[in-house]
């Protein structure tokens, strides 16, 4: 069945929980009002990105009171949200998939830049797996940010069965002015890319807003497994961005173009296992 997928593309305030829960009450019931049925918050759109050594400041475990606020919100709509997560005395930066009132999973970020002007690995624990997971939609995968520029990443969740993959996104640019074309139309091949040859429907949601001095672009987009374009959000505004997906359109492509189906794993698990052999060994 046809489901309506809305992104998030809003800023928010660094370090300021109880702001940014309030913006994610307000486009929860603007989903709502608009027949939404699963809507996706950018990267750490709960926390703030560029936190440093103010992470444990606002560290989350899935037992304090804003997680249990969205918990109840989701018996109503199925959402992702993002937020620096509390665990075995590490912070992670965290999405995770709300449903039935109900946390039916959480990816951990795997991938965190430490160069430039990113320091993730400085502040942040590694996540370490990443699986596709079942939500009434069908099967997904969810990634953050940087997980997506390896290519092992997305490949591992449509090898998991994964229909979906859900990418939440805070990629801060300098030197923006005005709203002129894409800032990284790098990134928008490669999510097109993604869901082309890995047959999957692609939700990128990207948060707006300027955060001591970066600033994050907004451009948050829906594509179907073909590599077009279902919906597509503006730069530098927060926005609704909503897009109508149809499974049938997968069932399409997976006929058309089977490459899951021509997939050797055990070639590429034996060619990996060489790889990695040979590098230990020297």
């Amino acid at each position: 069945m046809p489901f309506k997928v809305g992104l998030a593309q809003i800023d928010c305030r660094l370090g300021d929980i109880n702001y940014n829960l309030q913006k994610y009450l307000q486009y929860l019931e603007l989903a709502k009002a608009q027949k939404v049925d699963l809507l996706i918050f950018p990267e750490l759109s709960l926390t703030g990105y560029y936190l440093q050594d103010a992470v444990w400041d606002v560290a989350l475990n899935l037992q304090d009171p804003p997680i249990r606020t969205l918990l109840r919100i989701s018996q109503e709509i199925s959402f992702v949200a993002s937020f620096v997560e509390r665990r075995e005395g590490f912070p992670y930066i965290a999405a995770a998939y709300f449903e039935g009132g109900e946390i039916k999973h959480v990816h951990r970020k795997v991938y965190l830049p430490t160069h430039g002007m990113f320091e993730d690995s400085r502040y942040f624990g590694r996540g370490d797996r990443i699986r596709a997971f079942d939500t009434r939609f069908g099967r997904m995968g969810l990634l953050i940010c940087r997980d997506a520029w390896h290519l092992s990443s997305a490949y591992i969740l449509s090898q998991d069965r994964a229909r979906f993959l859900t990418l939440v996104n805070a990629s801060p640019v300098r030197g923006v002015k005005g709203k002129g074309p894409d800032p990284d139309p790098m990134l928008k091949s490669l999510l097109a890319v993604l869901a082309n040859y890995l047959n999957l429907f692609l939700f990128f949601a990207h948060r707006v807003g300027f955060e001591e001095g970066l600033c994050y672009y907004g451009g948050s987009v829906v594509i179907d497994p073909f590599g077009r374009t279902l919906a597509a959000g503006p730069y530098l505004e927060e926005d609704l961005v909503v897009g109508t997906v149809d499974e049938r359109v997968w069932e399409r492509k997976h006929s058309f173009v089977p490459l899951a189906r021509e997939e050797d794993l055990d070639l590429t698990l034996r060619e990996l296992e060489r790889i990695a052999h040979e590098r230990t060994s020297g």
